[in-house]
Formats: C-alpha cells, structure tokens, sequence
C-alpha cells in the first residue's frame, strides 16, 4: 500500500466527497465492538502478499462476522482475498468469464507455484510437468524491438470494473526466466514507447472489456491485473490477478526517465492514485444516491 503516500491521498479524495476516513492497524476494536460506527460504514481491510498465516485471517474473519450483523459493507472479503491469493483457484472463477491460459494442453507450459506472486516461472514441456505446480498453456508474448525480442506483459491497475491506469512490462528474451516484474523492466525509453503504442493504445477497448467483466464477477476493490499479450493473435489472455492498492515499484523504477516516456505522467505517476481513489469514491456513492 505504502500507507505514508496513499493514506494521505485517500484521507484527501474521500474526505472532499464527504467521507470520513479512519485507519486502524489492529483489528481488534472491530472484532466485536463498533457501536459507534454506524450502518453502511464500509471496511476496506489490507491483505499481504502471500499471507498464509490462519491467525490474520481469524482476526478478520471476526470484522467480518462483526460487519454483517451491524450492517457494515465488508469490501475485499475474506473469501475474495484467499481466491485471489491461489492462482488454481483465481482460474476457477475467473476462467468463465475472461480468457485465461488453459491447464491442461499438450505442448509447452507455464510452471508456477500456486500461491506465489513473485517465485520464478519456468516452461517445460507438458509431460515434464509437476501436478504439484500451477501449469498453464505457455504464451508467448515476445515483441521485436531493434533486432532483440523481449517477454511483454500488461499491468492494468483497476478499481472494480473501471481501469485506473494500464502500463507494459518487459524483459529481454536474452535473460532467460519468461517471468516479467516491474524492476526487469529495461530503461530504455525508445522500447517502452514503442511497446505503449503498440500494445496499449490500440488495446484499450480490449482491456476495458477485461477490467469490466472481472470486476463484476469479483465485486469492488483495488486490483492488479497481470495480463498477457499473445504473439501474432495479438489475444490478452488474464495471467493472475490480486490486491493491489498502486504499483510504487515502477514508479520509482522508471522515474529515473520519465521526462522521456509521455504516458508516465498519466499511466504511472502518483497522479494515478488520485484518479483510482475517485473511482472508489464514485463507486461507494452509487449506492447512497440510489
């Protein structure tokens, strides 16, 4: 979350809607009390990557029993949080209504573990496979740039059904690992630009489509959508999703270049948290107009 900038801002956009903002680092004075908040106040609580530890989720399943009898809006359920946190079962849901990469294929395949969001991706061949594993038809996203090919992946940061900001991710084919992050991304302002126009703009009607029918099928909340370009169909194809309130990391990692790259302003700055916090706000307003 990086509480010290989106705190501030959430503080900011919601309370200039006329919502009051109260952060609590320890759950327990929601578990059972709460008498003076009243009905419809709605909780927002914060996941951790890769959480698995049942105590966390004991204490909020607590708030979240607490909520329902008091009439409080629990957004980022508990149930939500747990899905989004196992690739097999993120698939289960989301499968039916946005292309993901299939499980079960004949050729190579995508090799990850279930519950992690950062471990290494490896390709084998669908028979090398471990059932263990997460195994997803591979796709290829490499995208020719000056003679060199770079894995490609899109980053849609959305607020329920609506798209925040969308930005590309990238690594050379040269690397090795097929698995692209934030700080495997090249500063090479050229690349970037090109990779923007060709794989973005054209494709916004496309990723709008995504973020709308995934937010539907998993309610408001804060997301990152990890999506695939596939080569020469030019198909994007849902690789995970989670929590994610905005991407600091490349923000802090492209703003050595950012006076070079036009869409950082819009698509990667802080400004982007002000335009996603409007969302939500627009979002819990909907409800209270009707």
């Amino acid at each position: 979350m990086l509480p010290e900038v989106f705190l501030p801002i959430l503080k900011k956009e919601l309370g200039a809607k006329g919502i009051d903002v109260l952060v609590l680092t320890d759950s327990t004075p929601l578990e059972f009390g709460g008498d003076h908040f009243s009905a419809g106040t709605f909780i927002l609580p914060v996941y951790h990557d890769e959480v698995v530890d049942d105590l966390y989720y004991r204490h909020l399943g607590l708030v979240e029993a607490n909520a329902a009898r008091r009439g409080w809006v629990f957004l980022h359920p508990i149930s939500t949080g747990r899905s989004l946190g196992s690739k097999p079962e993120t698939h289960r849901i989301l499968n039916t209504v946005v292309p993901m990469p299939e499980l079960h294929h004949d050729g190579l395949m995508f090799s990850n573990l279930a519950q992690s969001c950062s471990a290494p991706v490896t390709v084998v061949e669908a028979s090398d496979c471990d059932p263990t594993r997460y195994n997803t038809r591979f796709i290829d996203t490499t995208t020719e740039f000056r003679g060199k090919n770079y894995f490609t992946s899109l980053r849609i940061m959305a607020v329920g059904t609506e798209v925040a900001t969308v930005f590309m991710r990238c690594r050379p084919v040269t690397d090795g690992p097929v698995s692209v992050h934030d700080k495997d991304t090249p500063l090479d302002p050229d690349l970037l630009c090109f990779l923007h126009e060709r794989l973005v703009g054209p494709q916004m009607p496309a990723i709008r489509n995504m973020a709308q029918k995934i937010g539907s099928k998993i309610g408001l909340g804060f997301y990152a959508h990890d999506v695939l370009p596939e080569r020469g169909t030019g198909k994007l194809y849902l690789c995970e999703t989670g929590l994610k309130f905005h991407d600091w990391t490349i923000r802090d990692h492209l703003e050595p270049i950012a006076d070079r790259l036009p869409f950082f302003a819009h698509d990667i700055s802080d400004a982007c948290v002000h335009r996603a916090v409007r969302l939500f706000a627009d979002h819990l307003l909907v409800p209270v107009a009707a």
